[in-house]
């Protein structure tokens, strides 16, 4: 994303009537996503969950169109997979203390492969956006988290990490020195230093 960001793909900066400015984070992915769902290219109009003829001619073949929406399908349920398969246990709920998401990632040295947790905003080449704590070793942060909700919880019935994961963890936020975690069943929120 840095390098969207180096050769100025970017969203169009805007300066709003309170003098402030809005826009040039980089276009990513989900933005190119969401541009080649528009069914507008193909002269119709999606509303209130309707889909119309619009007034305005097409200018994308429809096969085409459906060629792509085909394989924007494919890769959603592709991510999908892979995300259930992911060793990350806390994907999808470990945020920054800015509030951006803290995906899994890994690197290798020799046969050694070591796991981390890494702020979105850093991914996205706006490291700017990123919170105090950009990086965290997963399995460390995994295990004080199921800990710290096994302590809390004592299930009687025997539950597996990411089974527990699943169903209690609502959101854990990284903030220096202490985790934030938001339980989701039973709803409460727990301070782990």
């Amino acid at each position: 994303m840095a390098d969207l960001r180096r050769r100025g793909i970017v969203t169009k900066v805007r300066t709003l009537k309170t003098g402030e400015t809005v826009g040039g984070i980089p276009f990513t992915r989900g933005s190119l996503a969401h541009l080649l769902r528009n069914r507008f290219y193909i002269g119709e109009v999606a509303f209130k969950g309707e889909v119309l003829k619009g007034e305005q001619p097409a200018i994308v073949d429809k096969d085409l169109f459906e060629a792509v929406q085909a394989k924007l399908d494919e890769q959603v349920n592709n991510h999908k997979a892979k995300w259930t398969k992911s060793e990350g246990l806390l994907i999808g709920r470990l945020f920054d203390d800015r509030g951006s998401r803290m995906s899994p990632s890994h690197a290798c040295k020799g046969s050694v492969k070591y796991r981390y947790y890494l702020s979105s905003a850093l991914l996205q080449g706006t490291a700017e956006r990123a919170g105090s704590v950009r990086r965290v070793p997963a399995s460390e942060i995994e295990t004080l988290v199921i800990k710290s909700v096994r302590d809390h919880l004592k299930p009687a019935q025997p539950i597996d990490d990411r089974s527990l994961v699943h169903t209690h963890v609502a959101r854990v936020e990284v903030q220096p020195g202490r985790l934030v975690i938001q339980l989701a069943a039973p709803p409460s929120t727990l301070e782990v230093p």
